[in-house]
């Protein structure tokens, strides 16, 4: 079946259509509490009214789809929207509410093929069901008549049920312990309690409320029904049964269901006084009550048989003469096909009921009793229970050789019976096993499936669940095995666990597999050989994965034992595995060895394994170069794609970029594996080693040789690595030094910026607030280094003293750039009488020109300094003392000129600013000119607060 839906999210309001076998259905969702009524019904034609305002979109409906009914017309009717069906004399309507949706389905004669029907052959086949219209519908006033707006039917949308989310939870309580039953019919989930008058309504957790919706409740006298729109075909079993009592959860999971029945057991007895008249009696473990209704959309009776205990179900699907068995998710349900049936409890045996009719139940005893005596065969022996469950080599039959003469033999025999005939079935599972033992599950599950459509009720089987485990692990239906191998019967025999170990290595979960996994070589070895080779590699290197030599060597030669027999893929794969062995051993170059060969030479798959493996042990070893490695790896990139190996050898490939210093590339590589796989393990790893990656380029060795360019254009293009704390912090800041280095003042501040909103707060906040006014002013924005710092409020302490001065010494010259002079030298004062005050005091009126203020500063810093007893002077002390004699040259005090000069022209004669200390400080004359010139090219290039930042 299939779905066509139509989203209207501006109006709240779908339309979903569903063609079913034997019906069409439309369901009308509101998505909010909407009466109808029918105006009319007769010629095959059909008009429902729907009391809203809200006109649904119906455009994207085609009628080409539908097969019981020619067209329908969707028209809004002042505060009323109707819908008009139009069809044949031999069409059927049946119309209900369901919660916030009203349903129509459609039956009779085909009028026309549809889009539908290219579908069917995918369809899950579902019993025809009589269109009754339901005993009651809401009635509601006409409304008066209006000009009608009519929409146009055009295109079709498909939406599978695929594209709904299969999960969630329906949970259903009360304050006192109740029965229930639940089970799916004519596309509706109908969940029944024993309780009346349950006043909580079910809840519904997860994806699945968006498309369940609001149930519809019906209270009968001794119980109240929940009733459920289910969009599957019936007998998808996504519905799973938990707990009992006051709580009740029915976990919706898109799983197969395999259910744990619990003690049921029928069979046929005589009437009760003796006569031959028939009845079925049904053992139900937990049985609470029985509870006869006929149901409102059909008016079929059905009874119900509510349990105690959510792991009983009646789940066969059985249909005779007088009564269909309908299969049940909790507790039981008999649809009525005979007017007499008597459905009761029997009044001597504890939870078990009687099927009966005045005259006797109209079948055979012969094919009950076949039905289940076939059951019977397939239970396993007590004397197996504990030990060995495979005898693959007997089922084998000799091996492939002789696979087509077995299947023959076995499909003559198929041939001469009738599917009724208990051996037919029996024959069906000998051709699954043969299939299976020659290691050809697929095969072997198209026989499994046949067999379970005889007998419904045949996965409750022990037996029958370890051989469906078998076939799906080998097939890799992984998720079923596990489920499967878990199964109560089965999860604690010896055997099971070495299946259980390869389905976990098969789905990757190593150490699961390893913990799993007997350390005792059994059975195995007496498996047929491509079987023992295909599990004795799995657990090979499932203990080598765990570090083991010892059991992965002892399984490598069990392999080995089949020499000549040995063929790929299993060769293949046991030469890679023997290659990890001598690694792990130490034997690294006969590792190397190993895997370059069969990189040559072996199997596709192992080719590329063999490959990653030789690629990643010669770069560790530095036997071949990062160059080489890139070559091997981009080699296999496009030799094997689609799986984990291929996330492995692009996570290899990527840090072999990095190494190589082709960062960009390198990252770019790991972030689309990271993006693309599916296996979070290999994802957490990935973006671990793209976040180590990523800190080296700015805090470690790479650092060095990243330019300012580089580094940006490397952060911009992954910011999403940095990581979180102080590592992330840090290396913000190793990139702000690196841009402020080339003078990128723009982009260090924004950057700087983003730290400070994002990532910073309290102490650590307000420091990098004040460095980033230290930028903006070093980038003459001193408004808005102004404002910056207006936002830095510090509590003088011992951690503070420093950062205030800082702050101090950046809101003055920021003042004084500004055209503030008086206010930044008030500002000034703040700072005492400190080197500091005086060398911006001096910074601040330089700037200005104000020499007389700026020579005293200078003047005063020096004495500070104690630059007059040095011997010597440093660099940064000389140009100290050449900017105080021009400070003093240019405020035209020769005779304090005259006196530096002859208090430091030696010490400055010592330095490389000796020559132009005697131009600044020789008393006018011929000279005068030339050295005006000198002086002022000195102003220009002096930055006295430039020196004072330093500091911090």
């Amino acid at each position: 079946m299939f779905f066509v839906l139509v989203n209207v999210s501006a109006q709240a309001a779908d339309i979903r259509f569903r063609a079913n076998d034997s019906y069409d259905r439309l369901v009308f969702d509101w998505k909010q509490p909407v009466t109808f009524k029918a105006v009319s019904e007769s010629n095959g034609a059909l008009v429902l009214q729907f009391n809203t305002s809200i006109s649904p979109d119906s455009n994207d409906l085609n009628a080409g789809n539908f097969r019981y009914f020619n067209s329908l017309d969707v028209t809004k009717d002042g505060t009323s929207v109707k819908a008009s069906f139009k069809g044949a004399a031999t069409t059927r309507y049946r119309y209900f509410k369901i919660g916030t949706k009203i349903i129509v389905d459609v039956s009779g004669t085909v009028l026309k093929n549809s889009a539908a029907n290219k579908v069917t052959a995918t369809q899950t086949k579902e019993v025809p069901t009589p269109m009754v219209a339901p005993k009651t519908v809401e009635k509601v006033e006409a409304s008066p008549t209006i000009a009608v707006e009519r929409e146009t039917l055009t295109s079709t949308q498909n939406v599978s049920t695929s594209d709904l989310v299969k999960d969630g939870t329906i949970t259903v309580s009360s304050t006192q312990a109740f029965g229930m039953s639940a089970y799916i019919q004519h596309g509706i989930l109908w969940l029944v309690s024993d309780q009346p008058d349950m006043v909580l309504s079910p809840q519904i957790q997860g994806p699945a409320a968006e498309w369940l919706g609001q149930a519809e409740k019906v209270e009968l006298k001794d119980a109240t029904i929940f009733m459920y729109e289910w969009p599957f075909p019936e007998n998808d079993a996504y519905i799973r049964a938990e707990g009992g009592g006051l709580l009740w959860r029915f976990s919706i999971d898109g799983k197969t269901r395999l259910p744990q029945q619990g003690s049921i057991r029928s069979y046929i007895a005589e009437g009760e006084h003796g006569d031959s008249k028939k009845n079925v009696s049904v053992e139900l473990a937990g049985l609470k009550k029985l509870i006869k209704f006929s149901s409102p959309l059909t008016g079929e009776v059905v009874h119900v048989v509510t349990v105690n205990r959510s792991n009983t179900m009646l789940s066969i699907n059985r249909d005779f003469v007088d009564f269909s068995i309908i299969p049940a998710l909790a507790g039981g349900a008999i649809q009525q096909k005979n007017n007499n049936l008597d459905v009761r409890k029997d009044p001597e045996r504890e939870n078990v009921f009687i099927i009966s009719t005045p005259k006797g139940l109209a079948f055979s005893e012969e094919s009950f009793n076949t039905y289940n005596s076939i059951l019977s065969d397939l239970a396993i022996p007590e004397t197996e229970v504990a030990g060995k469950i495979y005898d693959f080599t007997r089922w084998a039959r000799g091996g492939l050789g002789k696979m087509d003469e077995n299947r023959e033999a076995f499909e003559r025999q198929l041939s001469a019976l009738e599917p009724e005939d208990p051996e037919y079935v029996s024959l069906i599972l000998l051709l699954a096993k043969l299939h299976l033992g020659n290691v050809l599950p697929h095969e072997a599950l198209g026989y499994f499936s046949l067999a379970e459509d005889m007998l419904e009720n045949m996965r409750d089987n022990p037996e029958y669940q370890a051989l469906l485990a078998a076939a799906n692990t080998l097939s890799g239906r992984n998720l079923e095995a596990q489920s499967s191998f878990n199964a109560p019967a089965l999860k604690d025999l010896e055997e099971i666990q070495y299946w259980k170990a390869y389905n976990f290595g098969r789905l990757e979960k190593w150490d699961e597999a390893y913990k799993a996994m007997p350390k005792e070589i059994k059975y195995i070895n007496n498996y047929p050989a491509r079987l023992r080779q295909e599990v004795a590699l799995m657990l090979a290197e499932v203990a080598l994965r765990a570090q083991d030599g010892t059991h992965a060597g002892l399984y490598l030669d069990l392999v080995q034992q089949d020499g000549d027999g040995l063929l790929d893929p299993y060769l293949s794969s046991y030469r890679y595995l023997l290659g990890e062995l001598r690694r792990q051993e130490g034997d690294s170059k006969g590792a190397a060895e190993i895997w370059e060969r069969l990189f040559d030479e072996g199997d596709k798959l192992y080719r590329a394994k063999a490959g990653l493996a030789w690629a990643k042990l010669a770069l560790s070893e530095q036997s071949i170069t990062p160059e080489k490695g890139v070559e091997i790896l981009e080699q296999l990139r496009f030799t094997w794609r689609g799986d984990g190996l291929e996330t492995q050898i692009n996570h290899q490939l990527g840090l072999t970029y990095i190494e190589m210093g082709d960062y960009k590339k390198g990252l770019s590589i790991l972030r689309d594996m990271a993006s693309n796989t599916e296996d979070d393990t290999a994802r957490f790893e990935i973006v671990q080693d793209m976040q180590k990656s990523f800190a080296s380029l700015f805090l470690g060795e790479p650092s060095k040789d990243l330019t300012a360019i580089q580094a940006v254009t490397l952060y911009d293009a992954f910011s999403e690595l940095l990581p979180p704390g102080q590592e992330g912090t840090n290396i913000i800041f190793a990139l702000l030094d690196k841009l402020v280095a080339v003078d990128l003042m723009d982009r260090a501040e924004v950057l700087l910026k983003q730290l400070i909103g994002n990532r910073l707060t309290g102490i650590e906040k307000d420091r990098a607030t004040i460095r980033l006014a230290r930028l903006q002013l070093l980038n003459d924005h001193p408004k808005e280094a102004l404002a910056t710092l207006a936002d830095v409020n510090l509590v003088p302490s011992n951690e503070t003293k420093r950062m205030i001065r800082e702050k101090t010494l950046i809101e003055a010259k920021a003042l004084a750039e500004n055209g503030q002079t008086r206010a930044a030298l008030d500002k000034v004062k703040e700072l005492g009488n400190t080197q500091e005050a005086d060398q911006l005091t001096a910074d601040i009126s330089w700037s200005k020109q104000s020499w007389n203020e700026a020579a005293a500063a200078l003047k005063a810093l020096v004495l500070k300094k104690g630059l007059a007893q040095k011997e010597s002077l440093s660099n940064e002390e000389a140009k100290l003392v050449l900017n105080t004699a021009v400070a003093i040259n240019l405020s035209n005090d020769l005779q304090g000129l005259q006196f530096f000069q002859a208090r430091f022209e030696d010490k400055m004669d010592a330095t490389a600013f000796g020559r132009l200390f005697k131009i600044v400080t020789r008393p006018p004359g011929n000279a005068f000119l030339s050295s005006r010139e000198t002086i002022l090219d000195i102003v220009q290039e002096v930055d006295l607060f430039e020196g004072i930042l330093d500091q911090f």
